[in-house]
């Protein structure tokens, strides 16, 4: 609404402008949250990348998910596994509201893939923290008391059953976190994807240990 007329209801017009675009953007957000954790999608995640690159901020990008959630997923269920992705999110919610900054960003792409954005001081204390009580308060739910003293479940070698007949039971290890971390301190990133690329590097490398971890590329 365009209205010029130097007096209150000029001022009501830009009142009733800017409570119009706030309920736009309140709609976009909705559109895109994740159904399950009520967090920004890929949509959102992709404008707050793109806006702190394109504001030349520093700030360090972490994309977490979890280690072997395919085959908790499959042994325990779709139910059970979206519990874990829930806690995970109500997890990353808390750690950031305790040890993040106040403009730090947490979305949800899917599955059990998270991304953090938060500021260089405040990234390693947040990786670790996250690390730490994953596997202090969120596998501790999810599993058996024998299960959690043995350290591992027992599972169906699918793929051997598939490829041979064989039906083999097999040691699989309790879930972890991965937090593999970028940072943008030393680093230009060009864009959203030129960003990803550099933290799917860093999660290779993180994947690598068995237990809940986190590195931060500088």
């Amino acid at each position: 609404v365009e209205i010029k007329t130097g007096d209150e209801i000029e001022l009501l017009a830009h009142t009733f402008n800017r409570m119009s675009a706030t309920l736009q953007e309140m709609k976009r957000q909705a559109e895109d949250a994740n159904p399950l954790t009520g967090l920004p999608g890929n949509q959102g995640i992709f404008r707050e990348v793109q806006k702190r690159i394109y504001e030349h901020q520093k700030f360090v990008l972490f994309h977490a998910d979890l280690d072997r959630f395919k085959v908790f997923n499959d042994h325990f269920g779709l139910a059970k596994g979206d519990d874990a992705i829930r806690q995970t999110a109500k997890l990353l919610k808390k750690v950031v509201q305790a040890k993040g900054a106040p403009d730090d960003f947490i979305g949800h792409q899917g599955g059990d893939d998270f991304i953090i954005l938060t500021r260089p001081q405040r990234a390693a204390l947040l990786g670790e923290t996250v690390c730490q009580q994953f596997d202090a308060e969120v596998v501790p739910a999810l599993y058996k008391k024998e299960d959690l003293e043995k350290g591992h479940t027992l599972h169906l070698d699918r793929r051997r059953l598939t490829e041979t007949g064989e039906e083999v039971v097999i040691q699989f290890p309790l879930l972890a976190i991965s937090v593999a971390g970028v940072s943008s301190t030393k680093k230009d990133f060009a864009d959203y994807f030129d960003c990803m690329r550099a933290a799917a590097e860093v999660k290779s490398e993180v994947k690598k240990n068995i237990k809940s971890s986190f590195a931060i590329l500088e």
